[in-house]
């Protein structure tokens, strides 16, 4: 846990299923980022949707993945979901399901405002009735609509009017849509520079932004956000020399940069920021089956590909494991959608055991090798991957 950081919003992206909830939380969340204004987006839903899926959801191997990773609502998930929101450790955009139910209910009771999309009079009717009672703080109520113009009826003291185009495709913002992205400007108020201090004065180890990274190996273009080719990156990483002591990773990258990374800092201690559990050493590795995570392997190009599954759509450091016998020398590729800390502590265990390692780029589908002592792989090289 992190101390002295103060309790932060979270807003609520609510409303009835297929009204473009998921859809307007990643657009709010593209254009906050672009603003600099500091947040996390919260799947509140085990729909198998993520950043990954909705900018690349033409694609169809990223649309098998997606019905890959669909599930219900277990009792783990709402349950660490719950406590994600209760022990938030930045502002937040909680995208929730359109139907909740029995516990699912606390998710959004944790939750401080709510951005409620309908469709027609009766939905919301029925959310109206729904929020009644509940200590959330309405800052917006907008009727959603694929074919109709954007129309601002109130700014305040609820924002009110039709909001049009929820798409996944890349929208036009319209005036409802820009008014609403100026009032959670206003509600979230964190920069990035000042929830940065916050995180990093409480730093285990050497503190590492991957914007600083960027610089030094000569990435940075100062336009816009910064966005890792893995392609330029991990070749220059081979040269990099990080500090002796240990290293605290912080930052929203790729998750095949944190495990190159993670490689990369052997013997040194490895810590990466994670929005649920703040700073977080990497978890030791078992060697015996946990009921969080199931593993599937079967032979790929010249090696194996170690599939994740989570039975629960929910992972934590103890529930992390390896199958013991794997076979060595052998190439392997890490596959499955898990966090950042979750593959930088597998690739550590893995890569001294296998020539070379790969991991699953769910933003395009393929991979990344990440490390490699093989002379037919580099590092940065992307391969493609099927299904």
């Amino acid at each position: 846990m992190i101390a002295n950081v103060p309790t932060f919003p979270a807003v609520l992206i609510a409303g009835p299923p297929h009204s473009g909830k998921s859809v307007l939380a990643y657009w709010l969340s593209q254009h906050l980022r672009q603003a600099r204004v500091a947040h996390y987006l919260l799947r509140a839903a085990p729909d198998g949707e993520g950043d990954w899926f909705l900018r690349n959801q033409r694609n169809p191997v990223v649309r098998i993945v997606r019905q890959e990773n669909k599930g219900d609502f277990s009792e783990r998930f709402v349950h660490e979901t719950l406590n994600a929101i209760r022990s938030r450790m930045a502002p937040l955009l909680v995208d929730v399901g359109g139907r909740p139910q029995g516990a699912q209910v606390a998710i959004l009771q944790a939750c401080t405002h709510v951005v409620l999309l309908y469709r027609n009079a009766d939905e919301r009717a029925h959310w109206r009735r729904f929020f009644a009672g509940q200590d959330l703080a309405l800052i917006a109520e907008l009727r959603s609509t694929l074919s109709e113009p954007e129309r601002l009826q109130a700014l305040t003291p609820v924002l009110r009017g039709t909001i049009g185009g929820l798409r996944r495709e890349a929208p036009a913002p319209g005036p409802v849509f820009g008014a609403l992205l100026e009032r959670l400007r206003g509600i979230l108020h964190y920069d990035e520079a000042s929830l940065a201090f916050l995180h990093l004065q409480n730093a285990p180890a050497a503190p590492l932004r991957e914007a600083d990274l960027a610089r030094a190996l000569g990435l940075w273009t100062g336009k816009g956000g910064l966005h890792w080719q893995a392609e330029k990156a991990l070749p220059r990483l081979q040269g990099w020399q990080p500090p002796r002591g240990g290293l605290a990773l912080y930052g929203r990258g790729p998750v095949w940069l944190a495990a190159a990374l993670a490689v990369r800092n052997v013997p040194e201690p490895f810590w990466v920021f994670d929005p649920r559990f703040g700073w977080l050493a990497l978890p030791t590795v078992a060697d015996r089956p946990r009921p969080a995570l199931r593993w599937e392997r079967q032979p790929w190009q010249d090696g194996w590909r170690l599939r994740a599954r989570l039975p629960q759509h929910w992972l934590d450091p103890q529930d992390l494991w390896l199958p013991a016998d794997l076979p060595a020398q052998a190439g392997l590729l890490l596959d499955g959608r898990l966090p950042r800390w979750a593959l930088a502590s597998l690739a550590r265990a893995l890569f001294p055991r296998h020539p070379w390692l790969a991991i699953r780029d769910l933003h395009d589908g393929g991979a990344v090798v990440i490390a490699s002592r093989a002379s037919h792989y580099a590092a940065g090289q992307r391969l493609s991957v099927d299904g």
